[in-house]
């Protein structure tokens, strides 16, 4: 369920470029990447949100190898080039989760419980 929101909040950012930059004479232009890198980040905090305490171990694990960097360039460029890509951000996410944030993917009712000691609330209809 989290790489869903990740997906979708990252497709929304790179939509809507939320960070927006004034041209300021004699200044250093700053990454064009910031809303994708924005995107990117808020993706895997979202991805890691549901036990974040036993996460960050693998957070840690997965920004800490070599293929991580080639990894991120290539997804910030998909995500600059194309930001309309929801269902495609939602899969890599998904695949990240099941790789490195495993708990993430498994949301079923036993787990939910096992994890948070809390029953979830049933939905009336």
């Amino acid at each position: 369920m989290y790489h869903k929101v990740a997906g979708m909040m990252a497709a929304a950012i790179c939509k809507y470029r939320p960070i927006q930059f004034s041209e300021v004479p004699k200044k250093p232009r700053v990454s064009l990447f910031q809303n994708e890198m924005l995107a990117l980040w808020c993706g895997l905090a979202v991805c890691s949100e549901p036990y974040a305490g036993v996460q960050t171990e693998a957070l840690k694990a997965m920004t800490g190898e070599e293929s991580f960097i080639i990894w991120e360039q290539e997804f910030l460029n998909l995500l600059h080039l194309r930001p309309d890509s929801a269902q495609a951000f939602i899969l890599i996410f998904h695949t990240l989760c099941m790789k490195y944030l495993p708990l993430a993917v498994d949301m079923d009712e036993e787990s939910i419980k096992r994890v948070s000691g809390v029953s979830p609330k049933k939905q009336k209809r």
